[in-house]
């Protein structure tokens, strides 16, 4: 087995070694494939991070209360959605947000 092998199984957020405190809803993707998503952490005005999403379900860690901004897209064009005021779910708690394209 190559060295590629290895690359190829991991994820992106594999290397990303923190732990999560939290999630945020879970956004479903509606017209768009692989979005990238941005979460911006809106008290301390920080981009906590930006990936892009494989496939059109993504579920945003984060690491403190909030509130976070999310942006979701393609970056450079008008196909970009802005949600504000996100906090991140109750522990078992599951809700997914529509972003339509």
């Amino acid at each position: 087995r190559g060295l590629g092998d290895v690359y190829k199984r991991q994820r992106v957020e594999d290397n990303y070694g923190r732990k999560p405190t939290g999630y945020l809803p879970t956004l479903r993707v509606e017209g768009m494939s692989d979005p990238v998503i941005q979460v911006i952490d809106q008290a301390a005005g920080e981009v906590v991070y930006t990936i892009r999403a494989r496939g059109n379900v993504f579920r945003p860690k984060v690491f403190g209360p909030g509130p976070y901004t999310v942006h979701v897209g393609e970056p450079g064009t008008e196909r970009m959605k802005t949600l504000k005021d996100l906090r991140p779910l109750p522990a078992g708690q599951r809700k997914i947000i529509e972003v339509r394209f």
